[in-house]
């Protein structure tokens, strides 16, 4: 066989040769107490050595194990998009924690008096706010409340019970959470509150005007006995058998 003719890049006047960049050799690393390890190099002219041939049972096993591979990294892949959009929508829905504010230094020139009345109408204005957001966000709440819509008169038992100090009012959080919070727990108060205390099921009738003992029972009209025409005695003994009563006996008797 012919060697191959091997192509040089041609060469310019006033620059160096280009030089072909060979692969790079691997050394493996020498331990200590061992032979260096020399690189398997394959002989010249001989090709690299073709990859085994599977029967069908490995290489339907290899297709298998391919399939599955793809199938739990495509898995994989679905679990770490859906956590990362589900984190997302957690960040968008639980309020973020506010970050405190860094104390601030007092510059002695500035004026003293000034400054604290600055300070008092910042923290009156925020407060303001807050209450605002509060009351709205409550009251939009307790709105749609079914069982406000059910009994109309919850909504105000509502009002009165944060408004009475037992429902404590977190001013440390986002006033809508706080607002959800007060009317949860005044809800809860009443509700307890109905259910503990004993109520009467014949409060709202209207109480008897007549007292019992005056009711008196309709009159029972006794009627006289009929009296029978003479009769035979297989006549009675029809009677008896058929059990007909006097009254019928005298109709029947009366026929013509």
């Amino acid at each position: 066989m012919a060697d191959e003719p091997t192509s040089t890049p041609p060469v310019v006047e006033g620059q160096e040769p280009v030089v072909e960049p060979t692969e790079p050799t691997v050394t493996p690393p020498v331990v200590e107490g061992q032979e260096p390890v020399e690189p398997p190099t394959l002989p010249e002219g001989e090709p690299p050595a073709e990859p085994p041939v599977l029967t069908p049972e490995e290489q339907a096993e290899h297709n298998m194990k391919s399939w599955i591979g793809r199938r739990d990294a495509e898995l994989l892949q679905k679990v770490e998009s859906n956590n990362a959009a589900l984190l997302e929508r957690i960040g968008q829905i639980v309020p973020q924690a506010v970050a405190p504010a860094a104390p601030e230094t007092i510059d002695p020139t500035v004026d003293a008096d000034g400054w604290l009345d600055q300070r008092l109408d910042a923290k009156v204005a925020k407060e303001q706010v807050f209450n605002e957001t509060l009351i709205n966000t409550g009251v939009a709440i307790i709105d749609a409340d079914a069982a406000v819509k059910v009994d109309p008169t919850l909504k105000q038992e509502i009002i009165d019970e944060i408004q009475s100090g037992r429902v404590v009012i977190n001013r440390n959080v986002d006033p809508r959470v706080a607002a959800d919070a007060a009317v949860t727990k005044a809800k809860a108060n009443i509700l307890t509150k109905r259910m503990s205390t004993p109520t009467n099921p014949l409060a709202a009738t209207t109480p008897a005007t007549v007292p019992l003992g005056a009711v008196v029972p309709p009159a029972v009209v006794t009627k006289p006995p009929v009296k029978l025409p003479p009769m035979s005695d297989y006549a009675k003994d029809a009677m008896k058998k058929w059990n007909i009563s006097p009254e019928e006996a005298v109709k029947i008797l009366s026929e013509p």
